[in-house]
């Protein structure tokens, strides 16, 4: 088997072990994706890996399996990309994963609204500047007076509330944990009584965008960005609204009441300022890795991770942590990896502006990148992606009828009013991996799960098409 065959079928193996561990690891509270969906497309053998049933996890992929030709595709989907539920603007491309060969495309370098196919920018751009293995600390510090203690933010905005969870993302860090250690070294150094404080510096600029739609903030769709959250600044578990007002003010009031119920009087509510440079580290907790708050915001499209970690990568690469930072350390990073992003215009970094911009072309850039095994902070991309029937945004789509793309089709999703978007990779009938974006910015308004059908018979007939002549 060839380089570049070995290399496809690591990414098979990647996909099938990424999801049962992620499974474990129990990155949506409350949503199981160990269980079957509806529909139980007939299990297929996986290179390496024999499976006793549920979703297949692609198809094998063959050494030397031909690559699909721009004849064949236009004859299998041309009629499906002028359903009237895609509407009259829609961008289009399929690319060999292994050539890069484009194969297919229609409009794929206009601009169009991506929606949340944007995060595919932003989980690339974080993977590569910060890596995969990045964690992020909330630290507690002595000061700035002698009776003081001050919450310094790193940037973890999927705190729990209660006892650190290793095995989780969400809640990986817990807020409990770090009042206990808190108390424990307090009370080792003779402390009973503090002023609690909040340093959230690390970002800049507003906390909301002004671009957003004002019912994006008030649905409970994206929370005030701030470094400091406790389950991407949600009220209650699991559910987007309410969200907090100050996310960050509102993680640090929980703190100093676990710290009161390990024994530390603390006088007074919470306020803001800044840590002091070389001051005591008291306490301090770390994120889950990067790699595993990628696969989170992905695969349920969290609107305000990506909003973070745009954040994050524009600190780490020397701008400020705000939001005009965030855009343009974004881009950059995608056009150092050979993205073509001359017609990208990026206004956020989840996709919640209708004012971004993106190409399919881009789109598919960056997916033929992942795929290829070149960039070793990028392994973990693809098998991020929410899979057709099986789990994430995807979970349900697939699940009606028994589509032939159930478990084969791996992408983003993204939708806005009159938006809606499909961006990843699926493994054709012949074993050859393609990938492929999808982006219809005028839909029809009053039927999305129309068009949701006309995007995924798409993906699914790419799925179970040769189409090698």
């Amino acid at each position: 088997m060839g380089t570049k065959a070995a290399v496809g079928v690591g990414v098979v193996a990647a996909l099938v072990l990424g999801y049962a561990a992620a499974d474990v690891f129990d990155v949506a509270p409350g949503i199981l994706t160990t269980s079957a969906p509806a529909a139980k497309p007939a299990a297929q053998r996986v290179p390496g890996l024999e499976q006793s049933g549920g979703p297949r996890v692609l198809a094998p992929l063959h050494a030397d399996a031909p690559a699909p030709t721009r004849p064949a595709l236009r004859r299998e989907l041309s009629n499906l990309l002028s359903a009237k539920a895609l509407g009259k603007s829609v961008g289009f491309e399929v690319r060999d994963a292994r050539t890069g060969r484009a194969l297919y495309a229609s409009d794929a370098k206009k601009p169009h609204t991506p929606a949340s196919t944007t995060k595919l920018l932003t989980a690339t751009a974080a993977l590569t500047a910060l890596g995969p293995g990045q964690r992020f600390s909330t630290t507690v510090r002595s000061g700035p007076g002698k009776d003081d203690v001050t919450v310094q933010a790193g940037g973890d905005v999927l705190l729990g509330r209660g006892k650190s969870k290793p095995s989780s993302t969400t809640g990986h860090a817990g807020l409990g944990t770090l009042a206990d250690k808190t108390a424990a070294a307090l009370k080792k150094k003779g402390r009973r009584t503090v002023a609690v404080h909040l340093d959230t510096s690390v970002f800049a600029g507003p906390a909301r965008n002004p671009l957003w739609a004002q019912h994006s903030v008030q649905g409970g769709q994206v929370a005030p960005i701030e470094p400091l959250m406790v389950d991407a600044g949600r009220v209650k578990d699991g559910q987007n609204i309410p969200r907090a007002s100050d996310p960050a003010m509102a993680a640090t009031t929980i703190f100093a009441k676990k710290l009161e119920a390990d024994g530390i009087t603390v006088v007074g509510k919470p306020t803001r300022t800044h840590a002091q440079a070389g001051s005591t580290v008291l306490a301090r907790v770390k994120s889950a890795r990067l790699s595993q708050i990628v696969r989170y915001m992905l695969q349920w499209s969290d609107n305000t991770v990506a909003e973070t970690l745009g954040r994050l990568v524009a600190v780490q690469t020397g701008r400020p942590g705000s939001t005009l930072g965030a855009v343009d350390a974004v881009t950059d990073e995608v056009k150092k990896l050979g993205v073509d992003v001359a017609r990208v215009e990026l206004h956020d970094t989840s996709g919640l502006s209708h004012h971004n911009r993106l190409t399919a072309a881009a789109l598919t850039d960056l997916l033929v990148l992942a795929a290829s095994g070149k960039h070793a902070n990028l392994d973990s991309l693809i098998p991020s992606l929410p899979v057709a029937g099986l789990n994430g945004t995807l979970q349900y789509r697939y699940g009606k009828a028994a589509w032939p793309g159930a478990g084969l089709v791996h992408a983003k999703t993204g939708s806005l009013f009159k938006v809606s978007s499909l961006a990843g990779v699926v493994t054709d009938a012949s074993g050859r991996m393609l990938t492929f974006a999808l982006i219809a910015d005028r839909t029809p308004p009053d039927d999305v799960e129309s068009t949701h059908r006309a995007m995924d018979a798409i993906a699914a007939r790419l799925a179970e098409c040769g189409c090698a002549g």
